[in-house]
């Protein structure tokens, strides 16, 4: 199984800084991740029923040394809507 770690865009934000998120590699700037208990509950249900699908969410899938591009394409890049941006953690460098 892959290693993933997914990047979105949200309405309502909070700050956390990149040090927690556990990837080193993205620098010094800060995150916008939305936190709020039930979005999971109804995520879960709603990909168990099938209502939504998973893979049409996901705008990009990138490597690891394009986290910097990840992100700021997900702030500048209105025209294209991006929605969510996969960073394919399987190959970390050592």
């Amino acid at each position: 199984m892959a290693k993933t770690m997914t990047t979105a865009r949200f309405h309502a934000a909070k700050d956390v800084h990149v040090d927690e998120i556990s990837v080193p590699e993205v620098g010094e700037e800060q995150v916008r991740i939305r936190l709020d208990k039930g979005d999971f509950a109804s995520a879960i249900d709603a990909i168990a029923t099938s209502e939504i699908q998973p893979k049409d969410t996901i705008t990009k899938v990138l490597s690891i040394d394009q986290v910097d591009a990840g992100f700021k394409a997900l702030v500048e890049d209105k025209d294209n809507q991006i929605v969510k941006i996969m960073i394919d953690l399987g190959k970390l460098r050592n």
